[in-house]
């Protein structure tokens, strides 16, 4: 499917259409969302670590063709009020869906000092083979919002012969595509981002310091010195290189950017952005690049803030990239 310019489909609240309400006030909108409660099982890896998934089964009265995999965001989980309201919808549509918590994300501590990290694609795949061999004929899909969509698209540029042959389509909302300009955008002390790097910072340093109590010596910083990292310069720099075998925070960014990816990516993806999006700078979307890969789609907003696209009534909001990703996967999974 060829690449498309800005969609007329999405129109936000008018009285939400700023990029910041669209971002902050996103969560809080979403009433409890209407999910069968979850099975939580746990997937061991190579390496002795593992990774929790708490899988969704559909309310229906026949068991359902085809899953979905879906990955959160930075300092998310699967109880993310975005990644659960998309289970929701992808439930409601008959679909089994599995909602992946990277390590350290789910409620117990991993075994090993590693985390995870904006590249981190191979424990996605890793979950990918594992749960489509326990689901064989069965066509499945995946899911991603912001650092989760950039794992997904720079695991489907990377090595298409790995992945596994049932995946037959996936959904990227709301991805970086380049990580060094988005720490960047996010470091600049006096703007509004600063709000959204407090907030992120807030939740990612106690987890890297608890990592580093547990596992001395695993990398060079002290607690103090996580404890004063206030910038993802500074933070990645500490933490998220040397954890995970990068050299320098600049090394990490940049192989890790999904976006690198765009040209190789040989598996359908829809990709829903926002020009507002309050996470990036100006113009980030690669549209040039997006349009040469026939293998994508494009869905640029001009509104919708991060992961947002909030429209209709304040008092029963609907959620676009939800609705946008259920149409764009029944497309590709009905049989």
């Amino acid at each position: 499917m060829p690449a498309a310019g800005p969609s007329p489909t999405f129109r936000p609240s008018p009285w939400l259409s700023n990029r910041h309400v669209q971002t902050i006030l996103a969560a809080s909108l979403r009433r409890p969302v209407n999910l069968p409660t979850p099975h939580r099982r746990r997937i061991d890896l190579e390496d002795g670590d593992f990774i929790d998934i708490d899988v969704v089964s559909p309310r229906a009265a026949k068991p359902p063709t085809s899953w979905v995999l879906v990955l959160h965001g930075l300092a998310g989980s699967s109880r993310s009020p975005a990644v659960r309201g998309m289970a929701a919808a992808l439930a409601a549509a008959g679909r089994e869906v599995c909602l992946m918590n990277y390590r350290g994300c789910s409620d117990e501590p991993n075994r090993l000092p590693r985390s995870y990290h904006g590249g981190a694609s191979d424990d996605v795949l890793a979950v990918m083979q594992r749960l489509s061999t326990e689901r064989p004929g069965r066509p499945f899909a995946a899911v991603g919002f912001s650092i989760g969509a950039n794992m997904l698209m720079k695991l489907l540029g990377e090595d298409a012969s790995r992945l596994p042959a049932s995946l037959l389509a996936t959904v990227a909302v709301s991805p970086p595509f380049d990580l060094t300009r988005c720490a960047a955008f996010l470091d600049r002390p006096f703007a509004p981002q600063a709000i959204y790097r407090r907030a992120l910072l807030r939740v990612l340093r106690p987890k890297a310091i608890d990592t580093l109590r547990r596992f001395p010596g695993c990398i060079p910083a002290s607690v103090a010195d996580l404890r004063a990292a206030n910038t993802f310069a500074a933070f990645d720099g500490l933490y998220t290189a040397p954890i995970h075998g990068f050299k320098d925070a600049a090394d990490y960014w940049h192989r890790a950017s999904g976006g690198r990816c765009i040209a190789t990516i040989h598996r359908p993806m829809l990709i829903l952005s926002a020009a507002d999006d309050p996470f990036f700078p100006s113009g980030y979307v690669p549209r040039a690049a997006i349009a040469a890969n026939p293998c994508l789609t494009l869905a640029l907003t001009d509104r919708g803030g991060h992961c947002g696209f909030v429209s209709g009534p304040a008092v029963s909001p609907s959620f676009w990239a939800e609705e946008a990703t259920v149409a764009y996967l029944a497309s590709h999974l009905s049989p």
